[in-house]
């Protein structure tokens, strides 16, 4: 017990520590003539609370949401609730439940009982979720003005879920640069972040001043709160001629919008690739796979490529969930003879697509090769809940090939919905 108080003293001192920072940073730009206000409220300030939230797509059950709210809301209420804190606490509320009045967890919050706490550490504490959770507090604490109940509130809730002394420091250290805005000051928390600890948990802060969340060998992140156009090019720092080739260990990507003619892009020898929330638009390449161990598609889009989709050379697992395939149609020359218009390949396995949509895909063969499937030529595919539509292929610009199908043999059909298309 002694040591458990002593490291929550701990980290008492680091969070005070960066607050006392952020406090002189914010007393100088006071001299200075500016307003003293944190870097973050001025950009909560700028858009109305509708227009901009502070999402939390890794919470998806509202048990936990509830939970997760009722003590964030006592975080705040554990000291004096100035506006600006108030003003946060809703884009967090409206970001993660946004049905529910934030009236609700204020009420909710101050008839916290022992029993909440309890279950709260039962839920959190080995749960990633948990670092997030200290990021708003942290956040909500030197908005509403750093008071010392509310530090220490927060420390000892570090303390319940088990954060080390280590974790805190960075933090606190990240917190201070989303209070700032500012890239420098997350390239020194980046420094000094445990690699347990994933740095997209915070993109709905920190995509508003940062893309590229970390790059080494062990992992390559990139991302925005919501979906912006960008050019990959320039966030990855090369040219817009060269294929770029991601070899780290783990990718994520999220919430781009990348034109794949002007950047084309393939992922090598990694054990995890996740892309979501992603928009890929003029495919005359495809997206290239190979040997990777597990790719995960969630929520992204695939718009007008005349190259198939994506190909997945020797790649162990792919499930490709709430996607949407629109005009993708792989279109042939007299020197292709080959088969599958959207996801293509060979060796790879447990393949799963599941409640997509494929609006307009397919083949347009302009050789007099039998173009039989139009969808996959991958084998034993599980294809679940998906929706095709006008999905066909063709001997020529205009001759449909009624005799296709939609997939190889040995696939999975399960409750899948076809409309004016080839045969499953």
């Amino acid at each position: 017990m002694g040591d458990e108080m002593s490291e929550i003293r701990e980290l008492k001192e680091k969070v005070k520590a960066i607050y006392d920072e952020i406090c002189e940073i914010e007393k100088r730009e006071e001299r200075s003539g500016k307003e003293n206000k944190s870097e973050i409220e001025e950009v909560l300030k700028s858009e109305s609370a509708e227009n901009y939230i502070i999402g939390n797509s890794y919470m998806d059950n509202d048990y936990d949401k509830g939970l997760y709210l009722k003590m964030l809301g006592a975080v705040i209420h554990s000291g004096e609730v100035n506006k600006e804190e108030a003003f946060l606490f809703e884009r967090i509320v409206k970001g993660i439940s946004p049905d529910v009045d934030v009236n609700y967890y204020y009420k909710q919050a101050m008839q916290i009982s022992r029993g909440d706490f309890e279950d709260f550490r039962n839920e959190f504490q080995n749960n990633k979720l948990k670092y997030r959770f200290i990021v708003d507090a942290l956040v909500l604490t030197a908005v509403g003005g750093c008071n010392e109940e509310a530090i220490k509130f927060t420390a000892g809730i570090m303390g319940l879920l088990n954060i080390n002394v280590r974790e805190g420091e960075y933090l606190s250290a990240l917190v201070k640069s989303i209070l700032c805005q500012s890239s420098d000051m997350y390239d020194k928390a980046e420094r000094i972040r445990p690699e347990k600890i994933d740095c997209m948990l915070f993109i709905d802060y920190t995509g508003n001043y940062r893309t590229v969340l970390s790059d080494n060998e062990s992992e390559f992140n990139a991302g925005l709160p919501q979906k912006k156009k960008i050019d990959i090019s320039e966030i990855l720092n090369i040219d817009n001629d060269d294929y770029y080739s991601f070899f780290n260990k783990k990718v994520c990507l999220k919430n781009l919008i990348i034109d794949v003619r002007v950047q084309s892009i393939g992922f090598f020898k990694n054990d995890y690739v996740e892309i979501t929330g992603c928009e890929f638009l003029n495919g005359e390449v495809s997206l290239y796979f190979s040997k990777c161990k597990k790719v995960l598609f969630k929520g992204c889009s695939f718009k007008d490529f005349t190259y198939r989709t994506m190909w997945m050379d020797c790649v162990n697992e792919v499930l490709i969930e709430d996607c949407l395939f629109e005009n993708c149609e792989y279109n042939y020359d007299a020197n292709r003879n080959d088969r599958g218009g959207v996801i293509s390949g060979n060796n790879s396995n447990n393949i799963v697509i599941r409640s997509s949509k494929f609006i307009k895909c397919g083949i347009r063969n302009r050789s007099s090769y039998d173009p039989r499937c139009a969808i996959s030529n991958l084998y034993n595919i599980i294809v679940e809940n998906c929706y095709f539509e006008k999905c066909m292929a063709y001997y020529d610009e205009t001759v449909k090939h009624t005799d296709a199908k939609l997939f190889v043999y040995n696939c999975s059909n399960i409750n899948n919905k076809i409309v004016d298309s080839l045969d499953f």
